[in-house]
């Protein structure tokens, strides 16, 4: 009978299991507890012996301290309670929540299990908890009469005293809801999982009676207010931090509470733990280990209620919990809810217990527990105790290095200075800011001079949007605080830091960073983004002036990190990078610029082109951005090739080497040999794991510190075996990970032979192959996999190697001197172990012995001796074999240790496969557009920035486009895309002023130049006929209207903001984007403010822009200069003739032909958008005549004008104003 069908049915039918059933716990059942008192004389069926439950879980109601007697006895406790667990119906992990039965373990898991709970008495010791196990091995007399009772009853197949009753409707209601039917239930399984289908009538008719005043001891009831929710010191009007401040202090801390010292007095020792570490933890959910289950207590009991479906166990107090097994699952459920987490373990066992307690003059009543983890949406590892995500490998979890998502979650701290320059003292915001994925362990730190728009804030933010925002408490301005709240989703958390305590100083940082176990004394040997953040100037390590405020923020995330016990694992991995929103403008440097003036520059897009081009999905963007230029892009096959085409698009290359390699690389493999090897390498690119998080998650595992030191390494786990199993599968993942990457260089290189080295394709970076055969030699994989432990082959660890060889040469000593002995004696000696006794020299009984020999043992024939020599033999031997036992248990470590000694070689790789990725993702999107590509060329050596496109397609459009007409059922060869030319600089004008219809296609044509830009420098082949251009260094875009409301900024404002920076910061290396500018004001400031901007980018910076407009005297005024180019969006306009005012533009149909034609459009065609929405046509028509009266208004004054100036009489002038009026 198969495991899942027990554990469906077992699931099935523990609803029908009454309240007072002593049924134990089944396979794949719910851990259960004895039965309370008021049923103990019920009948219970009894479980087979073969098929009973290891585990029987001790879930005792704790008791007050009033109801408590200080010399109750633990055998006489109030009987145990059934244990309730209820998960999602769609769960798959059912069997997480027990244990297959395994006989040899029963009493000493029962033993673990039970040895300490925190509802346990103050007078409780291990001593006790013995006793009370083996009462209930040998049990009285009367337990064993009970249990004599229940087997015959068990044989019978009858009730007692008619208390149980088998309701078969109710059964088959239940078992009908989920598709079953009561005859799908063997009668085998039905034995084998103790399972009578009985439903309490007495209970049900109680329930069925008039709900009154609940009755003392009655403990069936639903308590109607648990006892955290009564706490005066809880109270919002009476609640403190440690610090006994209120919520209305500015220096509150809310991540505390205040525990008075008499109710922790009050509390039995595992409640004392329990509250002394909510104390410091009140904004944190405590998954509290008590034996093989993680409890949760009061507040933290209602929270896990309401988010994982847990259910209450009975008391005055919350409380509910799950087992060790199901930790990674529930845990993760809660932090993507926002919570954080706290896993506390306990890191004693009983016996240590004992042994401290002879130690010290208090004695104490429970094991030791220890916080060992704080997790939070942004400082997630995926370690060994994490349950995998999204990957669908084995049930084990471990080696898919955190799941596929390709999405970086990022925590953030933020360091604000405000300060005041020159004579009319003005305010400069400067920021410092560190940030870092913990999945992979890389830092970013930098600080920047941001201008009144926050627009480098922006950016970062727009760039690498945070999970988790950490601030300096009182110290961040309102207006930051409005960026940050307009930009970020409601559900990033953002939490304040202490100054100088938890938001750190320059110094203190520093002084952190010079610990051995995290960068170590010697700064030369720091990362380099770290090293050039140092003064000079002085001996002792200290920040430079310029980088205070980026020592600050990296010191906030340190003191974070630290408190989630993870800031060693990160900042020892030394992956530091300097974040930089804004590369040195253009406009500093020579003005005769070449190829190298641009080696190493990137495109710098801020966080509105981001958003206003789609370039990559926004989880803050107003509109849908699923057809984002990454979405179009995106066919990588691995997580960190996806995390490398973002950052591409978010700062394309400037570098003329880096585009022309990347180029290359796409056309080749756009050939024919290239398909083929590119369909290859895909295969092998599907199967790998998300590498970049393997090698920060067995970077932990080999950490000494770790090992040593973290409180992980004293933690009592239940399922130890299970995750060191896990460990081990991550770094065979990995190894065979880089097999096939080592496998994907073989096969580029050997796909070009013959052709000129692309670098891109080259298999040097790939050659990982000594490495990887230096561990294939180091040990047993799949023995390590299947055992949990590495033993290493001879030859790899020369400290476990000696150890080894002093064991064998000690036992070759003792053999040496059993022979010499037998040589003395003149007969034949052996050596046999008995007992503690070992290497007991064995002789014939007949055979006199010198008289140092001591006799141990005999059997018939032979007498077994030992003597001081033997004695010393043996001690040293015992002395070798420990120290190869303390090897052995940190061989595993030393060879994931070993493996992260060669991440430089490994990330090389990384880098080279997760490069192949993107490059084979562009080559497809080449392939699959449906129009001309062509290879863009990028020039360096003109003297005035040119860009040209011919019949140029917008990127995303040409394939979503051509996606949704073959959904659609239409045939590819019948879509027609309209291509547009764009020339822009060089010879012609670098500003172009674009007229046309609404919804003619001017935003389309815009966004179009702009994504082909990026999509160019990114290395990519283009969807146009041809295309030529110098390299941008930063785009600019004021497209679409928009207001930031929380903010407070209006859509105006926005527009002159977002303009202001462009005027700012532009060159001429630039490209800049203004759609409509003044749409936002008076029809006569927003003509003349679009007319000054437009002077300023064309005559002033000489920018390559692109300015759409509806203001039709725009054009006028700029008619005639050589500058600036007009050009419209064409159109075809039907029954423009005037057949009656009231229907003229009713009747008017307009047809878009998405075309750019010289001139300037004649209208804008409102009404027919108006139409084409759906407003009314009487609407239109009053809309219409509005309109003409006003047009008619503003020839007169023409008119009127003209005549004036020409010398018209007065008469003259009035007869015309009369006429026309």
């Amino acid at each position: 009978i198969q495991v899942c069908e027990m554990s469906k049915q077992s699931s099935l039918m523990s609803f029908f299991t009454p309240k007072g059933s002593k049924a134990t716990p089944t396979v794949n059942a719910s851990p259960q507890v004895s039965t309370p008192s008021s049923k103990k004389n019920a009948s219970t069926p009894k479980t087979p012996k073969s098929s009973r439950a290891p585990l029987k879980r001790v879930n005792e109601r704790v008791k007050n301290d009033h109801e408590r007697e200080d010399n109750e006895d633990v055998v006489e406790k109030e009987p145990k309670r059934r244990r309730v667990i209820i998960s999602d119906s769609d769960s798959s992990e059912a069997e997480s929540e027990s244990e297959c039965y395994d006989p040899s373990k029963e009493e000493e898991e029962v033993d673990e299990e039970e040895y300490d709970d925190p509802m346990d008495d103050d007078d409780e010791t291990p001593k006790k908890k013995k006793s009370a196990k083996k009462g209930r091995g040998t049990t009285s007399s009367k337990a064993e009469t009970d249990n004599r009772k229940d087997e015959e009853e068990d044989k019978e197949g009858v009730e007692s005293d008619g208390e149980f009753v088998f309701d078969p409707a109710m059964a088959n209601s239940f078992i009908g809801s989920f598709g079953m039917k009561e005859d799908d239930i063997s009668e085998k399984v039905k034995s084998l999982l103790d399972v009578e289908v009985t439903v309490d009538s007495k209970r049900v008719a109680e329930e069925e009676k008039p709900k009154g005043k609940k009755k003392e001891g009655d403990e069936d009831e639903k308590v109607e207010e648990y006892t955290h929710e009564k706490l005066e010191f809880l109270k919002p009007d009476r609640i403190r931090d440690v610090y006994g401040r209120r919520p209305d202090d500015a220096d509150y801390d809310h991540t505390t509470v205040k525990i008075p010292d008499q109710f922790i007095k009050e509390q039995t020792p595992g409640h004392q733990q329990w509250w002394t570490i909510k104390s410091f933890n009140f904004d944190t959910v405590l998954l509290f280990k008590v034996g093989k289950f993680y409890e949760l207590y009061h507040m933290d009991a209602t929270v896990a209620v309401n988010c994982l479906n847990l259910a209450y166990m009975k008391g005055s107090y919350a409380h509910c919990g799950f087992p060790e097994s199901a930790y990674g699952r529930f845990a993760d459920q809660l932090v993507q809810r926002g919570y954080k987490v706290a896993r506390i373990e306990q890191t004693e066992t009983p016996d240590q217990l004992s042994e401290r307690n002879k130690k010290e003059r208090v004695k104490s009543k429970v094991v030791r527990r220890e916080l060992c983890r704080v997790t939070t949406c942004a400082t997630r590892t995926y370690d060994a105790l994490d349950s995998p995500l999204d990957d669908g490998k084995s049930e084990e979890g471990g080696g898919d290095g955190g799941g596929r998502d390709s999405n970086n979650a990022f925590l953030l701290a933020i360091k604000e200075v405000i300060s005041v320059r020159g004579s009319q003292r003005t305010p400069v915001t400067t920021f410092g800011v560190a940030f870092i994925d913990t999945s992979i362990g890389r830092f970013f730190v930098g600080s920047f001079e941001d201008d009144c728009y926050f627009s480098h804030l922006r950016t970062l933010i727009a760039r690498h949007p945070p999970a988790q925002v950490l601030v300096e408490r009182n110290r961040m301005s309102n207006s930051t605080r409005s960026v940050l709240s307009s930009m970020l989703p409601s559900s990033v958390p953002t939490e304040t830091l202490t100054p100088k305590k938890e938001f750190l100083e320059p110094e203190k940082t520093i002084t952190l960073l010079l610990d051995g176990s995290r960068l170590g004394g010697d700064t030369h040997t720091w990362p380099s983004t770290l090293v050039e953040m140092l003064s000079r100037d002085e001996s002792l390590p200290t920040s430079s002036p310029s980088h205070r405020e980026a020592w600050s923020a990296l010191g906030a995330l340190l003191s974070y990190l630290g408190k989630c016990l993870i800031d060693r694992d990160m900042v020892s991995m030394k992956l530091f990078e300097t974040f930089d929103p804004t590369a040195a403008p253009m406009k500093s440097l020579s003005s005769n610029l070449c190829s190298s003036s641009w080696k190493g520059r990137r495109m710098v897009i801020d966080g509105v082109g981001l958003e206003q081009l789609s370039l990559i999905p926004l989880e803050y963007a107003s509109e849908q951005t699923s057809g984002s230029l990454y979405s179009i892009l995106n066919r990588c096959k691995t997580p960190f090739g996806a995390r490398l085409l973002r950052s591409w698009i978010c700062a394309p290359s400037c570098d003329k080497e880096v585009i022309e390699e990347r180029q290359k690389a796409v056309v080749w493999l756009m050939t024919a040999e290239g398909r083929r090897c590119q369909s290859s390498v895909e295969e092998l690119l599907e199967n790998l794991p998300d590498l970049e998080r393997l090698l920060q998650k067995i970077h932990s595992v080999g950490l000494l510190h770790r090992a040593r030191e973290h409180p992980d390494s004293r933690a009592v786990m239940f399922e130890g075996e299970k995750y060191a199993k896990r460990k081990i599968k991550d770094l065979i993942a990995a190894l065979e990970g880089f097999k096939l990457c080592h496998q994907i260089g073989e096969l580029c290189e050997g796909a070009r032979k013959g052709e000129k080295k692309n670098s891109l394709l080259a298999a040097a970076p790939f050659d990982v192959k000594k490495h990887l055969e230096h561990f294939e030699d180091a040990f047993d994989a799949r023995e390590a996999e299947s055992t949990g432990k590495i033993i290493p082959n001879e030859g790899t660890d020369g400290e476990y190697d000696a150890a080894r060889e002093r064991v064998e040469k000690m036992k070759e000593k003792i053999n040496d001197y059993s022979e010499e002995m037998g040589r003395k004696l003149q007969c034949k000696t052996s050596l046999v172990n008995c007992g503690k006794d070992r290497n007991l020299l064995e002789v014939p009984d007949k055979v006199k012995v010198p008289s140092n020999f001591e006799k141990k043992t005999m059997k018939k024939g032979f007498v077994r001796y030992t003597n001081e020599k033997l004695l010393s033999l043996n001690c040293e031997l015992g002395e070798a074999e420990s120290d190869l036992e303390c090897l052995l248990k940190d061989a595993t470590r030393r060879v994931f240790e070993d493996f992260d000694q060669r991440r430089d070689s490994w990330q090389g790789c990384l880098d080279a496969v997760s490069t192949l990725d993107v490059l084979i993702s562009l080559a497809k999107y080449g392939s699959c557009t449906g129009v001309p590509m062509c290879v863009p060329s990028i020039v360096y050596d003109e003297e005035k920035p040119v860009m040209e496109v011919e019949e140029g397609y917008h990127p995303c459009i040409v394939v979503t486009g051509l996606a949704s007409l073959l959904d659609e059922g239409v045939e590819s060869s019948s879509t027609t895309f309209i291509p547009n030319d764009i020339n822009l600089g060089g010879s012609n004008p670098s500003t172009l002023l674009l007229t046309g219809p609404n919804m003619g296609g001017k935003s389309t044509l815009m966004r179009q130049v702009a994504v082909l830009s990026v999509l160019s420098q990114i290395g990519s082949l283009v969807p146009a006929k041809s295309m030529r251009l110098s390299p941008i260094d930063r785009i600019f875009t004021r497209l679409g209207a928009s207001d930031r409301l929380v903010a407070g900024q209006s859509t105006f404002f926005v527009e002159m903001n977002e303009s202001a920076i462009a005027l700012r910061d532009a060159t001429k290396h630039s490209f800049a984007l203004f759609d409509e500018l003044g749409r936002g004001t008076g029809t006569l400031d927003g003509q003349s403010l679009a007319w000054a901007i437009m002077q300023s980018m064309t005559k002033r910076i000489g920018a390559r822009s692109i300015f759409s407009t509806h203001y039709h005297g725009l054009c006028e005024r700029v008619e005639g200069d050589k500058e600036i180019s007009l050009m419209h969006m064409g159109c075809v306009v039907e029954d423009e003739e005037e057949t009656a005012e009231t229907a003229r533009v009713t009747k008017e149909s307009v047809t878009f032909l998405y075309k750019l034609v010289p001139g300037v459009c004649p209208r804008s065609f409102g009404f027919n958008a108006a139409r084409l929405a759906g407003i009314e046509e009487h609407v239109i028509a009053d809309s219409w005549r509005a309109a003409k009266r006003t047009f008619g208004d503003q020839k007169t004054l023409k008119k009127l004008k003209e005549e004036a100036e020409r010398g018209a009489s007065v008469e003259t002038l009035r007869r015309l104003i009369e006429t026309a009026f």
